[in-house]
């Protein structure tokens, strides 16, 4: 394991920033969090934006580099420590497909709802239109998690994480868990693995 001490930037709302930290729990690697108030903007500040010019958190320092998008975050750091980056080529490419997947469908289709649903600021299509999307999400992990007990393969990797992220929050978007059997034994599972902390946890709040 590298020696320089990983930083987190982020806030205990927020799923995209849980993932790295749950990452770092279930590692065992230990992390400094620092809270960036994204209810009052900071993430938009000169001082954030010259951490992260996307303004948007989570973004991670690990000694000299500087480190943002979740899913790229959850591959720098499963290569640094060896853990949870996938057993061998094939599933490793099942990671990458399934961590783009989340970006793609279950995040908006989840995230975006529940934000949404939270602060309001959607107009009744586009609301319509992100809860089809989160249907079809938890769809397509109910129908993968049926077959596999994690999403890679048998054993967990960064795309649990990355989809454990949101899914987590699926009854706060309006999404409850009937007909969906595999995937809330899936929930059960990773907050079942060694280390496993909730969000408010692992980033505090004051």
């Amino acid at each position: 394991m590298s020696s320089p001490p990983y930083v987190l930037f982020g806030h205990p709302r927020s799923g995209n920033a849980y993932k790295p930290a749950l990452l770092f729990a279930l590692c065992d690697v230990p992390f400094e969090f620092r809270l960036v108030d994204v209810g009052a903007g900071e993430q938009r500040a000169p001082e954030f934006l010259r951490l992260n010019p996307f303004g948007q958190v989570p973004v991670v320092t690990h000694g000299d580099r500087t480190l943002v998008q979740s899913g790229a975050i959850l591959q720098y750091v499963a290569d640094d420590v060896g853990r949870f980056g996938g057993a061998d080529a094939d599933e490793r490419q099942r990671v990458r497909e399934w961590l783009l997947w989340e970006q793609d469908t279950l995040f908006p289709g989840v995230g975006r709802t529940r934000f949404f649903r939270r602060v309001g600021g959607a107009g009744p299509g586009l609301l319509e239109w992100l809860e089809q999307l989160g249907e079809r999400a938890l769809a397509q992990l109910e129908a993968r998690l049926d077959a596999s007990p994690f999403l890679a393969g048998p054993d967990p990797t960064i795309a649990d994480v990355a989809a454990f992220g949101y899914g987590h929050l699926h009854a706060e978007a309006g999404f409850d868990l009937d007909g969906r059997p595999a995937f809330a034994a899936w929930l059960d599972r990773v907050r079942a693995l060694p280390g496993f902390a909730p969000a408010a946890e692992l980033m505090p709040a004051p």
